[in-house]
């Protein structure tokens, strides 16, 4: 499996249904830095990183390799144990889910995993902003698609990735406190990026920003979305889901 190349350091890995049992679309980002490696989610188990593992190896074999988690969501999380011995980077709040609803995940998606999902913790937790200075690399608390979101921004190549936080045609809403997730957005907004990257569509446009931002506030001020009909059924399991 060879990675796309996004920009001079970073690299896109895309699992799908052609070498993964679950078939969204879904992508690690991979940022080769100065001393350290950072790894962007571990998909859905240790075979998923194994491609991951042999490119490093080939690439960069000296770097200290740095994975993070971006939320506790299963298919971001599950090939952790890839790493075991690694540093693993989440928010606070990732660990308390993970450590809650690992096993459940499981049972419930286990039929979608690649190999050895043994439970694996992140094991360096923050709560607002953790930066590498000598990497230019900036992970910060970014809550939206889950409480728990954060985001990574490769401030040497101007690159932005938001893991869940945007999502074509719309966001999947899975925490009710939407007026968080628009100042998320707002710092996205604030941010010098030049590419910006999500898990499930890989690179996107920075439209994609203002139009969720929109989504958000018209389900906060009780207006209808201006949305295409086909996806009625996808907002109206959105507003379930942030009612319940």
């Amino acid at each position: 499996m060879n990675p796309t190349q996004i920009s001079n350091r970073g690299f896109l890995f895309k699992f799908d249904d052609t070498n993964s049992n679950f078939s969204q679309e879904t992508n690690v980002y991979v940022v080769i830095a100065k001393n350290k490696v950072f790894v962007a989610d571990t998909h859905c188990g240790c075979d998923s990183m194994g491609y991951v593992k042999d490119f490093i190896k080939e690439k960069c074999p000296l770097h200290e390799i740095v994975v993070i988690n971006t939320h506790y969501d299963w298919d971001h999380v599950f090939g952790n144990y890839a790493f075991k011995d690694k540093t693993i980077i989440a928010h606070q709040k990732t660990y308390q889910l993970l450590n809650k609803f690992w096993f459940k995940m499981f049972e419930n998606n286990k039929k979608y995993t690649d190999g050895d999902c043994s439970k694996c913790l992140p094991n360096l937790l923050f709560k607002e902003e953790l930066g590498f200075m000598q990497e230019d690399v900036r992970i910060f608390y970014t809550p939206g698609h889950t409480s728990d979101s954060i985001s990574i921004y490769d401030k040497k190549d101007k690159v932005l990735f938001v893991a869940d936080n945007l999502e074509l045609p719309l966001p999947y809403l899975q925490d009710p406190h939407l007026d968080r997730y628009v100042k998320s957005l707002d710092k996205y907004e604030a941010i010098n990026f030049d590419t910006l990257i999500c898990s499930h569509n890989g690179v996107i446009d920075r439209s994609v920003i203002v139009m969720t931002k929109d989504y958000l506030l018209d389900i906060i001020e009780g207006v209808k979305p201006n949305i295409d009909n086909s996806l009625i059924e996808f907002h109206e399991a959105n507003l379930k889901s942030i009612r319940s």
